[in-house]
């Protein structure tokens, strides 16, 4: 279960929290660490490896948690990634 793509190396923050957010997901504390680093990544960054490293994160958390194939796909995380997403596409 890796967070990124193990073939090259990739600069984003958070990753420590989502990794405890995998291995815990039943906790609430852990979940809500995870998604405020989240959001202060997103109103702090401006620079383009960063966004697009958070998205590329984010969105690749469905390769672990699989939400994509589930009948429900109102999921925090990957509504964070589609606004790093957003977020890019506006960049210079």
């Amino acid at each position: 279960n890796q967070l990124h793509c193990p073939d090259r190396e990739l600069r984003h923050p958070c990753v420590k929290e989502l990794r405890s957010y995998l291995e815990d997901k039943a906790n609430p504390s852990v979940k809500a660490s995870a998604l405020e680093c989240i959001d202060d990544v997103l109103g702090a960054t401006a620079d383009y490896w960063e966004l697009k490293n958070m998205t590329h994160l984010l969105l690749d958390l469905d390769t672990v948690d699989h939400v994509f194939d589930s009948d429900n796909r109102d999921n925090e995380f990957i509504s964070a990634g589609l606004r790093f997403a957003e977020k890019l596409m506006q960049h210079p």
